[in-house]
This record gives structure tokens, sequence and C-alpha cells, in this order.
């Protein structure tokens, strides 16, 4: 019997395959730099000019606001207890806030998760069970048992 050559069996044959293999033009080089380090050098380079505007809040934020937000920020991570490779999830509308704690987290090295802020809680519940560390326990009562009730400006870490 010849080998099945239908689609959804090379489907699965290609599942496997490494998407990271994916290669293109080597120049320019990739910058070494981390997330924290890029905001510094940004501050460095446009100051005081406009980093993040966001008209449904009336946030406007320089480039130095946002060196200086995100670095109090990643401190106030670190003293929570927050480390690298940790799981930081949020749920959120797209505003400064969101800017902020992607960059913070950036700087701890910690995870950030994007929960889509119209997912059901069982769909919240899924992602956040999906994104944990192997081993790690996921948060329980009150924040998993809470999620139905939750507004649209939610955080967890784990």
């Amino acid at each position: 019997m010849q080998p099945s050559t239908s689609p959804s069996i090379r489907l699965i044959e290609e599942k496997h395959t490494p998407l990271s293999l994916v290669k293109g033009p080597t120049t320019p080089h990739l910058l070494r730099l981390t997330l924290g380090q890029l905001v510094d050098q940004q501050a460095e380079k446009f100051g005081s000019k406009d980093a993040v505007v966001v008209p449904w809040t009336g946030a406007r934020l320089s480039f130095v606001d946002v060196k200086h937000r995100t670095r109090t920020l990643a401190k106030g991570l670190l003293h929570l207890g927050i480390r690298k490779g940790d799981r930081i999830a949020i749920l959120s509308g797209d505003d400064e806030r969101f800017v902020e704690l992607f960059f913070a987290c950036g700087r701890i090295g910690a995870i950030f998760v994007i929960l889509n802020k119209t997912y059901t809680a069982i769909e919240c519940e899924r992602a956040i069970r999906h994104t944990g560390k192997e081993g790690s326990t996921v948060p329980q009562a009150p924040i998993l048992a809470r999620l139905e009730a939750l507004s649209t400006d939610s955080l967890w870490a784990w």
C-alpha cells in the first residue's frame, strides 16, 4: 500500500518542521539590544519628542517619560517578586499603560502575555494555563475564579 499524500497527512507531517529556519538577508546585522537598552537609547536620541500618544486617554509621553516610567514600573515589578522568566498577563485595552508594562517586562526579562480583551473567562484561563511554565503553578482562586467579573484592565503574574 502506498503512503497517503492527502493534504491533511502532509499538514500533519509538516507540522513538526521548525518554522524558525526561515532565512533572509544577512544585512543589516541584527542589533544586540535588550528592550530596556532600546528605550534608553531612544530617550537619548529623541528626548522630549512624543513617543506615545493615546488620544482616547489624553496621554502624551515623551521618549524620556517612557524611559523613566518603564524603569519605575520595572522596579515595582521586581519589588513584587517578578523575576526573569516569570509571566505577566494583561487583559487591557491599548493605551499608555500597555506600552509601559511591555517595556518594563522587557527590562527585567519577564514574559509579557497579552490576553485578548474579547476573551471569555474560560478562554482567559486556557490562555494563562497554556503560557505557564512547565511544572509551575497557575494562580488559582481568587484570580481565576473572578475572571468572569473582571474589568478590561486586569493583570496577573506567575
